[in-house]
């Protein structure tokens, strides 16, 4: 397996921030074999476009299309970057795309990676549909209806994205297949100050039940 760490010293809001791979590297180093690190400030284009985001003044811009536009550039970076430097990736070979809060489920993948699928199914984009898990641990996975399912993340093979030379976050969910039950879409959780204080909650709270009723006199 390989994975595919992508970061920058800029956030998609044009702020500085840490290069945190790069600083802990030296933590990872018994996996550093399986691990393709990309610099995306080293993409003149996805540079370019971070340098715009940070002289524009408008807040709301910042938060919509500037900010997207980057968030696109990033992808083709990422996806130019591993062809060029991992040329020997079998066309068959299984790749996995999604953002950190959207979990694949083990099954899924391994559901992909040992069955042959159907000749409609081609090489992808197979989109994966993921369950949306609230952050609160008193609910569990309540049914839900397809609408409210979250589709985002996709499977594709190494071969269809050489041709197309391009990867997108979301596909049209009516022109391609879908994965039921890929995994899990993990909700906003907030500021670390918010995510302490319901953990903190959780941890002190209490299950309570109603006592019972005496039997009323007859």
């Amino acid at each position: 397996d390989l994975y595919v760490i992508s970061e920058s010293a800029y956030g998609l809001r044009g702020d500085v921030k840490p290069l945190h791979f790069t600083r802990q590297r030296q933590r990872f180093k018994d996996f550093l074999p399986q691990v393709e690190h990309i610099l995306l400030d080293n993409c003149s284009k996805y540079s370019r476009e971070i340098e715009k985001l940070r002289q524009e003044k408008s807040t709301k811009r910042k938060k919509g299309g500037t900010m997207f536009s980057a968030e696109g550039i990033q992808r083709l970076c990422v996806l130019k970057t591993l062809i060029q430097r991992r040329p020997t990736v079998p066309d068959d070979a299984l790749v996995i795309f999604s953002d950190l809060d959207e979990v694949p489920s083990a099954k899924a993948i391994q559901m992909l990676r040992v069955c042959q699928p159907r000749a409609a199914a081609k090489e992808g984009p197979w989109i994966q549909m993921h369950y949306p898990m609230p952050y609160n641990l008193r609910v569990g996975c309540k049914r839900k209806t397809k609408s409210q399912m979250h589709f985002q993340g996709v499977f594709a093979t190494m071969g269809f994205l050489r041709r197309k030379k391009s990867l997108a976050l979301r596909y049209n969910i009516r022109k391609n297949l879908i994965v039921p039950n890929a995994g899990i879409h993990l909700t906003y959780v907030g500021s670390r100050a918010d995510v302490d204080y319901k953990l903190l909650h959780h941890g002190a709270a209490r299950s309570w039940r109603p006592k019972p009723r005496p039997p009323a006199n007859a």
